[in-house]
């Protein structure tokens, strides 16, 4: 709950090989979008690790996607492709504010 409090009305995005991807998350549901991303709505799951570091996961519960980032760092870390595929990366953050001041 505190994650979700915390990332409540912000927006993340990132650039990564594909384009930029853009996580909201908003209470229940955590909406993704952007190029090379499974874009859609999904269940939240957020949970804050300790201060400025998030753990939040989208997709079937079978498989599906999650990364970590960190705010103070401006970095994501991101790990699992929609397809299963482990792909160890990091992207700088481009946006991590309210979902106005992202545009």
């Amino acid at each position: 709950m505190a994650a979700r409090e915390d990332l409540a009305g912000r927006a993340l995005i990132y650039r990564t090989a594909d384009g930029s991807a853009r996580i909201e998350v908003d209470g229940e549901t955590t909406r993704v979008s952007g190029d090379g991303v499974e874009s859609g709505e999904f269940q939240t799951f957020a949970t804050r690790l300790a201060d400025d570091l998030y753990f939040i996961s989208w997709g079937s519960e079978n498989g599906g996607s999650h990364l970590i980032f960190n705010t103070s760092e401006k970095k994501v870390y991101d790990h699992l492709l929609p397809d299963g595929t482990r792909q160890e990366q990091i992207f700088a953050i481009t946006c991590f504010d309210t979902i106005e001041a992202c545009g």
